[in-house]
């Protein structure tokens, strides 16, 4: 726990020697949410996720095996539209961003239907660290957006169109399995690049109902 402590510690400080170096200051982009030009909100994105108690990312997969742990769909959540869609082309898939909100120690997916949600605390897309999840499995006969994900090769093509026909264009370069609280891993992964795409669902569904792991596919801006 104190070694994982550490190790975010030493990145956030890193990125943040290099936005001192650069003099980046935040803004707020066109829908409204504060981002910065430089990495050092970002990694403050990764560090806040650490400081809070066992932190884990979404668990967004209905359980297959009748499980309580994981809840169904809840049609009574609705969350902010960003206007914007994320499409993964090699998957037939396309699907509108919603802004997900923050729920104690992870984010909340019940409201998510065919839908990808953008973490609170992230980045728009193009504007550092971007981090979305979506549902692998909408019921037992309903697959989700991102229930292909971990077929997704590197240099796989990745879209997001935003609300002024504007289009980003990001490139996969890893795809890993990681655990649900396996934040360091995550933020290592992405560190590695600048204005990081990051897409999660869950996989491997436990036989109490809830999911191990997380499939976390990281993609750079097409042309890095």
């Amino acid at each position: 726990m104190r070694l994982r402590r550490l190790l975010l510690c030493f990145f956030t400080l890193f990125l943040s020697a290099i936005s001192a170096l650069s003099g980046g200051a935040e803004t707020k982009d066109s829908y409204g949410v504060s981002v910065s030009d430089n990495e050092s909100s970002d990694s403050m994105f990764f560090f806040s996720l650490w400081e809070a108690e066992d932190c884990l990312l979404p668990a967004t997969g209905v359980s297959l095996s009748g499980g309580a742990s994981i809840p169904g769909i809840s049609a009574d959540l609705n969350y902010a539209p960003l206007q914007m869609q994320l499409q993964l082309p090699t998957l037939s898939v396309m699907t509108d961003l919603v802004m997900l909100p923050r729920f104690e120690n992870t984010w909340q997916v019940k409201g998510l239907d065919w839908q990808a949600g953008l973490l609170e605390g992230s980045s728009i897309p193009g504007e550092g660290y971007t981090v979305i999840a979506a549902h692998n499995t909408l019921s037992k006969d309903e697959y989700g957006p991102f229930a292909l994900l971990s077929k997704m090769n590197v240099n796989d093509m990745i879209t997001v169109n935003d609300k002024n026909n504007g289009l980003l264009v990001y490139r996969v370069y890893a795809n890993e399995l990681l655990r649900p609280d396996d934040i360091t891993a995550l933020a290592a992964i992405a560190g590695q690049e600048k204005n990081t795409l990051v897409l999660v669902t869950c996989e491997n569904e436990s036989n109490e109902g809830g999911y191990l792991n997380r499939r976390v596919v990281f993609a750079r801006p097409a042309g890095k």
